[in-house]
């Protein structure tokens, strides 16, 4: 269950800076969002791969804690370029 719940508050967290990211959000929202709309998303994507990393640690400890946290870092941060791979493809056609 710590599993899964790391990596849910990971992609959400890379999920938060990808959108904080002005690229993003003219491929994504066709728009740009304002600068302080952009750093709150920033900021709680930041705070939700901390929050993340506090769940791996408390979950199995500080050592295998922090490796396991670095894999589903991987993971999500590899289902969000996938994401944005697939919807840059589709929107290309």
């Amino acid at each position: 269950m710590s599993h899964l719940l790391t990596l849910l508050v990971s992609l959400g967290g890379f999920v938060s800076v990808c959108l904080s990211m002005p690229r993003h959000q003219e491929d994504l929202l066709a728009r740009l969002l304002p600068a302080r709309q952009s750093l709150v998303l920033r900021l709680t994507g930041w705070c939700l791969l901390a929050i993340a990393y506090g769940i791996a640690t408390r979950a199995f400890g500080w050592g295998i804690g922090s490796v396991a946290w670095i894999g589903h870092l991987g993971a999500a941060a590899a289902l969000v370029m996938i994401s944005l791979l697939i919807h840059d493809r589709r929107t290309a056609r």
